[in-house]
């Protein structure tokens, strides 16, 4: 008998297809996708009878190629999931010759896609070799897109109707009908499905081609094993109909030979007549039976409805537990968002203002660096000596050299600033002058003890050896002190600075400058010197407590020089001579 079958699908990027390999396993050839680069060979592919494209009329010549019609199809589509092409698998009566069923196919393909405006490109392949050799069928890809003179336009909705389709089949088993009755043949078709025919059947699920290879190599699958217990559902639902055709049609027999006895009189102890009571209560009961039957399959099947909607309602309480988990992750998520980002603005903050900071300090050093005028750095004459005695063939000799250069540039600048502050008549102008020399003696100090400390680490090679030890804290003082006077160095400079500013004051200033550098007899000023003295100290003169002190700090300095004058002319050049 004829088989119906008209299987329509949907070719879609989202399921990882392309246009262009199937239409190339379909004909049976080699297409290059030219969007992908990839190459779909299929010209080994046996079966393939017929591969032709149908195209409408004013179509451009270049889609009656494949490789550019499906091409073009795969340029076309940009979206990721975009429908590329509909697929129709139509089956073939195997009752029409090879020529017969070419016809059919062209000529459906022809009047239901082409004339609408659809490239219509049909393959039809023989059967199997090792499959039913009744299994003709034929392949049919069909274009989505309306056809303009340049190429394609845009998606016709209309062709994916439901409604559309259900047309399509209907005139798919009309076309085979006629088809096969024009050839003289009985069997027909129904597109309808077996409830709609009004068959009493059950519909036997599909085998795929996996389960029917394997159900050639005498190997069972769970497809078959479907179809064969539908098989066998069917063939008990056709003998339960046969035996109650034939008990139906019995009692009717029965009924009228009873009619005929009743006519005939009692039928009380005829043996026809309890023959028929008999076969009447077998058949209530049968019927009793089989009411019986029917209410327990219906009560098995309330049962499984109600575990099924049981299972939907668990199945939907947990997607809806899913949901809100999810919408709490959402939640929680965006207030780790807002505290991390209220974190990352604390951090930006905090480090603004500790630039901010680093930037008052930088400016507080570069300005009391400026109040402090011309105070030479101590580490600038090493660097200066080290520049001029260094040689690389004897570094710890030129190291030794460096350091009594650097004494000496020392000792010049201590007689400099001497030979400046007895020629300066200002006291204030003096004063300052007097300050920097103690501070240039102090970083002096400082920098030198460490560098003696150093050195005893290294002959030592203890950090806490007796002379590193006192050597350190002795350039910790030195720095305490140095530190102190650069402060009352800068607050001269300020307010020598103010008082310039003033034009009165810096009047009244130079008046008593000019005075005091008037030609008198020595006496006369040494007097006045004392007087004002007596009278009024001068500003920024020093306290009884500070003037002792800088008296210690000269006598210290004076020994120190002495002795570190005594140690660098003894110093030998060996390795813990070097200066560091």
């Amino acid at each position: 008998m004829a088989i119906f079958r008209f299987e329509a699908k949907v070719i879609a990027r989202s399921q990882g297809r392309s246009a262009t390999a199937a239409a190339a396993y379909r004909a049976g050839e080699s297409i290059d996708d030219e969007r992908t680069g990839t190459v779909f060979d299929y010209t080994r592919k046996r079966g393939v009878l017929t591969a032709e494209i149908f195209t409408p009329p004013n179509t451009p010549a270049w889609m009656e190629d494949r490789a550019q019609l499906w091409n073009a199809v795969e340029k076309i589509e940009k979206r990721r999931d975009a429908q590329l092409a509909r697929d129709l698998l139509l089956s073939l009566p195997h009752e029409l010759t090879r020529e017969q069923r070419h016809d059919l196919v062209r000529e459906f393909v022809t009047t239901e896609f082409v004339a609408r405006g659809m490239i219509a490109d049909v393959a039809i392949h023989a059967p199997d070799r090792q499959g039913d050799g009744r299994n003709h069928h034929a392949h049919v890809l069909l274009t989505m897109r309306e056809l303009l003179p340049r190429g394609f336009g845009y998606k016709v909705r209309e062709w994916n109707a439901t409604d559309q389709l259900e047309a399509w089949r209907a005139h798919w088993a009309d076309a085979v009908n006629g088809q096969l009755e024009r050839h003289g043949h009985a069997a027909r078709v129904d597109h309808r499905s077996l409830a709609d025919q009004g068959v009493d059947r059950e519909p036997e699920p599909k085998q795929g081609s996996v389960a029917t290879e394997m159900e050639r190599e005498g190997r069972s699958s769970h497809a078959g094993d479907d179809r064969r217990a539908a098989h066998a559902r069917n063939a008990d639902r056709a003998a339960l109909e046969a035996e109650w055709h034939s008990v139906t049609a019995e009692i009717f027999d029965l009924e009228q030979e009873r009619a005929k006895l009743a006519g005939q009189g009692n039928m009380s102890g005829n043996p026809l007549g309890d023959r028929i009571e008999q076969q009447r209560r077998e058949t209530q009961a049968q019927q009793d039976e089989d009411a019986r039957q029917a209410q327990a399959r219906e009560e098995e099947q309330k049962r499984q409805q109600e575990a099924r909607g049981a299972e939907e309602r668990r199945t939907e309480t947990l997607a809806r537990e899913n949901a809100d988990y999810q919408v709490r992750q959402i939640d929680e998520m965006r207030d780790q968002r807002v505290r991390l980002d209220a974190f990352e603005a604390a951090q930006r903050r905090q480090a603004e203002e500790a630039r901010q900071e680093e930037e008052r300090k930088r400016q507080a050093q570069e300005k009391g660096k400026a109040a402090e005028g011309e105070i030479r750095d101590a580490g600038d004459r090493y660097r200066v000596a080290l520049g001029q005695e260094y040689d690389v063939k004897d570094p710890y000799s030129s190291l030794a050299r460096a350091a009594m250069a650097e004494y000496g540039a020392f000792i010049r600048d201590r007689e400099q600033l001497t030979q400046q502050i007895a020629a300066v008549q200002d006291t204030e102008a003096r004063q300052a002058l007097e300050l920097r020399k103690e501070i240039e003696a102090n970083d002096y100090m400082a920098i030198t003890s460490r560098r003696i400390a150093g050195q005893s680490e290294v002959i030592t090679g203890r950090r806490d050896s007796e002379e590193a030890v006192r050597f350190r804290e002795r350039a910790t003082d030195y720095e305490a002190q140095s530190k102190e006077l650069r402060q009352e160095y800068r607050d001269l400079a300020t307010e020598r600075a103010a008082r310039a500013a003033d034009p009165q004051e810096r009047q009244q200033q130079e008046a008593e400058v000019q005075n005091s550098s008037s030609a008198q007899p020595a006496e006369n000023s040494a007097a006045r010197e004392s007087e004002a003295r007596d009278a009024e100290p001068p500003k920024g003169e020093l306290t009884d407590a500070k003037a002792e002190r800088i008296a210690k700090i000269r006598e210290e300095s004076r020994q120190f020089e002495e002795a570190e004058k005594a140690r660098q002319n003894d110093q030998s050049l060996d390795r813990g001579g070097r200066s560091l």
